[in-house]
């Protein structure tokens, strides 16, 4: 029987010293630090990261991630091999919560709702807009999701009250209990 081909997830392993080269590779440019220094800063960072989780502080760093620890309480489960329920007690746990920027970046899939400029008969699901000084109207029947790639250009996002517009259509057209 022939083997599984390996995981290709190990070439996206960057490890340390892969950042340390990373790091020193974009700073050579512009600051004149050794690898040594580089990896010593990133080694301190680690540590203060890692002392502030052990202190129960929490840590954000703006647009990519904060991390903090919180209580995860104690549950009953099942030993599935004796089939006798244990208790497990609370415990500390690290917790990391991305960004939605970075999350949005990550994604390869954008969701967008077409609109347009173009004269239309008024249907009551369709929702006005100014764009560019010329009056439009979004069309929540055609939200869809798609790859990044076939995004040409993205205009803009739409302001809170505009969304909750949106959502409340999509919640008609969908036959949802709001």
């Amino acid at each position: 029987m022939a083997k599984p081909a390996k995981s290709t997830n190990q070439s996206k392993l960057v490890s340390k010293k892969i950042l340390t080269d990373r790091i020193s590779a974009n700073l050579s440019k512009k600051h004149s630090l050794s690898k040594n220094q580089i990896e010593t800063v990133l080694t301190e960072f680690l540590e203060e990261i890692k002392k502030a989780l052990i202190k129960g502080e929490e840590m954000r760093f703006p647009g990519y991630l904060s991390l903090k620890t919180t209580i995860q309480a104690a549950r009953v489960a099942m030993n599935l091999q004796t089939k006798k329920k244990m208790t497990i007690p609370a415990k500390r746990v690290p917790k990391c919560k991305f960004s939605e920027d970075l999350k949005k970046e990550i994604r390869k899939r954008v969701v967008i709702i077409p609109f347009t400029t173009t004269p239309m008969p008024d249907i009551p699901f369709h929702i006005p807009i100014e764009f560019e000084g010329k009056p439009g109207k979004i069309l929540p029947e055609q939200i869809r999701s798609v790859d990044k790639k076939r995004v040409g250009k993205i205009i803009g996002e739409l302001p809170e009250e505009v969304m909750l517009k949106i959502e409340e259509m999509l919640h008609l057209l969908l036959n949802f209990k709001c």
